[in-house]
């Protein structure tokens, strides 16, 4: 449930504040009672700060991981196929 819940977040963050647009509110009307705080929250300075501490993190990585929430197994399984 966590990890629904974060794509549902990055999504909202992305398909409707980053283009300042509003949610259709018949599609979501649980949400509306804490959308403001929500958006205030994504535009904060705070928020910007651990975005850009993330960036240049990722950005150190020299080996990153394409696995997804499937896991190792999946991965293995999918390229035993291509062989």
């Amino acid at each position: 449930m966590a990890l629904a819940f974060a794509t549902f977040k990055k999504r909202s963050f992305a398909n409707y504040i980053k283009k300042d647009k509003e949610p259709n509110w018949d599609d979501l009307p649980q949400v509306k009672t804490y959308w403001e705080e929500f958006k205030q929250y994504k535009l904060s300075e705070d928020a910007q700060e651990k975005f850009e501490a993330a960036k240049k993190n990722a950005a150190q990585k020299k080996y990153s991981h394409h696995l997804g929430a499937s896991g190792y197994n999946k991965a293995i399984k999918n390229w035993q196929k291509i062989e």
